[in-house]
């Protein structure tokens, strides 16, 4: 079930700390297909951990951001909407083999992890991308992360925000012309919903920003 939850002066302040990181550079960073060419070793899939969103109202802000900043955005950008949970790497026995899978797993079962609540924040970007940030007050995101990067993770990085991609920059664009661009978005609801499933994904390492396929699904505990 979704609820409705006015926009609070704390998360107009997170959102304001964000993009005053992101204007610490002077221009966003472009993406390209060629600057991927090469990475995946002929490897020819790579594996993450994820939380779908299928909300529809979820989707449909998601989608009215990406037609707002479609002059910014590379073309043709497929991944379906999700929030990565932590990037476990190519798929093969030389980098996250079939028993590191089989472990996270295992680990996910055995946590009997509770469904939990998250809210949709506000509109933002890094240099790279932009995004829609996530609050998770429970922080549960952060604590589900850390136990599968226990067992595999690639390329780790100290700090997680999670957040749902909405596209990649395909030029070098002043980012206080992004930043004026971003804050004029019409957001008056924060959507919250409840999280019920974890899923493992794969997609084609070959394409820079193609779908991806869940391989796996872990149900949460339900929660009153």
């Amino acid at each position: 079930m979704q609820t409705v939850i006015l926009v609070c002066y704390l998360t107009r302040m997170t959102g304001k700390k964000m993009l005053d990181e992101f204007l610490k550079s002077a221009t966003t960073h472009k993406q390209c297909s060629q600057a991927f060419s090469g990475w995946h070793k002929g490897i020819s899939h790579y594996g993450f951990w994820a939380v779908e969103i299928i909300d529809p109202d979820w989707l449909y802000l998601i989608r009215n951001a990406q037609i707002y900043l479609q002059d910014y955005a590379y073309p043709n950008y497929l991944r379906a909407p999700h929030i990565t949970l932590t990037a476990c790497g190519l798929m093969d026995e030389a980098y996250f083999s079939k028993s590191h899978l089989a472990e996270q797993v295992s680990t996910l079962q055995q946590l009997d992890i509770p469904s939990f609540e998250i809210s949709l924040g506000q509109l933002n970007s890094f240099t790279t991308a932009m995004y829609f940030s996530i609050n998770d007050p429970s922080h549960s995101l952060s604590k589900i992360r850390t136990h599968l990067n226990d067992i595999a993770v690639d390329n780790p990085s100290e700090f997680y925000h999670p957040h749902i991609t909405l596209g990649m920059y395909r030029d070098n664009f002043k980012t206080h012309q992004v930043v004026n661009k971003i804050r004029n978005f019409k957001q008056k609801a924060q959507l919250t919903i409840k999280v019920t499933d974890l899923v493992f994904c794969s997609y084609e390492t070959n394409t820079l920003q193609g779908p991806f396929n869940i391989m796996r699904r872990i149900k949460l505990k339900c929660s009153v």
